[in-house]
């Protein structure tokens, strides 16, 4: 069982010796502004008594697990540094939780724990790279993707179960999954609504009543997310000119930004897409298994996925595309499963012995032994800052936007609230609605972090310099 936690254990080596992810510093990946967010609205809640509809959110307000997750850590762990790994270490248990269910539904118990085991340890391990490594952010719909497996897990069972309780838990989970990161709708909903519709219903099935449970509850999601958290973002644009520039850039995506590592990774969805074709081909009344909706699921999951980026005015990027990489590796082992199964007789235990020798190898490997470790993060710019504020008794600040709830987040002091500010082209500030909250805003500022004051009418000031920071309290 101990070689279980060897990827926990290497994920919080590497953590506390500032070594992840390896493709970027370790401060612009967990604490820059984006990835602290909510962070800060869980601050702002606590601190401030505040509330998530005084906050500009993103196109993706990621309630649940995310916001969730991070406000319950939140009432127990104070220090951002712990906060934040406990949150990953939160995210790593449910996907490993998650994919354990996924797999035994498909399979067996044994095979489920050896190869769940195996799956999390090379995504840990050895995927380093997007959008694998995105389980170490707070802010690149890792959380959305946890919600498809479970919507996922939920479906299957339910089509074979006639439970009251499955049926509502699917509801208010794609509800309240659709409020929090829309991409669901073409990562999971629609797929799975294109695949029930070609999946005949008979007495061993509740196909209508799965069916009808995701489409209310998509669109009641849909509904919901756009009145309580309206963002341009998300809406759709149609036009002969934009679809063309669309598969443009859908088109380098592929060629040119993925590696040849991430396009071999998604080559089993292209078998999946074939086989679909063949199980539609040959499509009987109740001819389709569980398997088979697997990999019609898995298909249209893929094609809906990249089809959307068709009418989005975003460009596609790997953060919106989770869904066909992790899908790809998980739904390859379970297909394996009659070929291993047959190969090893049922007794893995020579599989799982090269696998923790292998793992273990590649995590002693890819470790500094000698990097120290720090368990407090507390950065010169941010102690600057909370020495002022403290000894001029500020509250609410100004700052550029990729300081500002970074520095709220970081600061030890008692500060309540920084707004961020941009400068147009005739140099004035103008507020910047987005990822904050509407009453800082409306606040009386008493300082500003490397931005004039006199771009907002502030005349009077005292200034405070270090390094490259300056800081002015306003009289």
């Amino acid at each position: 069982m101990i070689f279980l936690f060897i990827p926990f254990l290497w994920v919080l080596i590497k953590y506390f010796q500032h070594g992840i992810p390896d493709s970027s510093s370790f401060e612009s990946w967990f604490f820059n502004s984006d990835s602290v967010l909510f962070y800060s609205l869980s601050k702002d809640i606590i601190l401030n008594q505040g509330e998530i509809i005084d906050w500009y959110l993103p196109a993706a307000p990621s309630l649940f697990p995310t916001m969730f997750l991070i406000h319950f850590l939140s009432h127990i762990i104070k220090d951002i540094y712990f906060l934040n790994i406990a949150f990953l270490m939160a995210q790593l248990v449910l996907f490993y939780i998650l994919l354990y269910f996924l797999i035994k539904y498909f399979t067996n118990k044994t095979y489920a724990y050896y190869f769940s085991f195996v799956i999390f340890s090379l995504i840990v391990l050895i995927l380093d790279f997007e959008p694998f490594l995105y389980y170490l952010k707070v802010d690149h719909h890792f959380g959305g993707f946890l919600n498809l497996l479970l919507c996922f897990i939920l479906t299957i069972n339910f089509l074979h179960i006639s439970n009251k309780l499955i049926g509502i838990g699917l509801f208010s989970l794609l509800t309240i999954a659709t409020i929090s990161d829309p991409l669901i709708l073409p990562h999971f909903s629609l797929p799975i609504i294109i695949v029930l519709y070609f999946f005949s219903e008979n007495s061993q099935n509740n196909r209508s009543l799965v069916f009808w449970v995701i489409f209310l509850a998509s669109i009641l999601g849909y509904l919901l997310k756009q009145y309580f958290f309206e963002n341009n973002i998300s809406n759709v644009t149609l036009s002969y000119e934009g679809v063309i520039n669309s598969m443009y850039h859908i088109k380098v995506f592929f060629t040119e930004i993925s590696t040849i590592s991430q396009n071999i990774i998604i080559f089993p969805l292209i078998y999946c897409l074939f086989k679909s074709g063949t199980i539609l081909l040959k499509k009987q009344k109740g001819a389709i298994t569980i398997k088979q909706l697997l990999i019609l699921f898995v298909s249209f999951s893929f094609l809906t996925s990249i089809t959307v980026f068709l009418f989005f005015p975003s460009n596609i990027q790997f953060r919106y595309l989770i869904n066909i990489y992790y899908l790809s590796i998980i739904t390859s082992i379970i297909l394996l499963y009659p070929v291993i199964n047959n190969v090893f007789k049922s007794n893995y235990s020579s599989v799982l012995r090269f696998s923790y020798m292998s793992i273990t190898l590649i995590a002693i490997m890819k470790s500094d032994w000698h990097e120290p470790f720090s368990f407090k993060y507390y950065p010169d710019d941010v102690a600057y800052l909370d020495k002022i504020v403290k000894e001029n008794k500020v509250e609410f600040g100004i700052a550029d936007y990729w300081d500002a709830n970074r520095l709220f987040i970081l600061s030890k002091s008692e500060i309540k609230g920084i707004a961020p500010i941009k400068i147009d082209e005739s140099n004035n500030g103008i507020i910047r609605k987005f990822n904050t909250s509407e009453l800082w805003i409306n606040k009386k500022f008493d300082f500003s972090y490397n931005i004039n004051p006199e771009i907002i009418g502030v005349k009077f000031f005292d200034t405070f310099i270090r390094n490259n920071d300056t800081i002015y309290v306003f009289k």
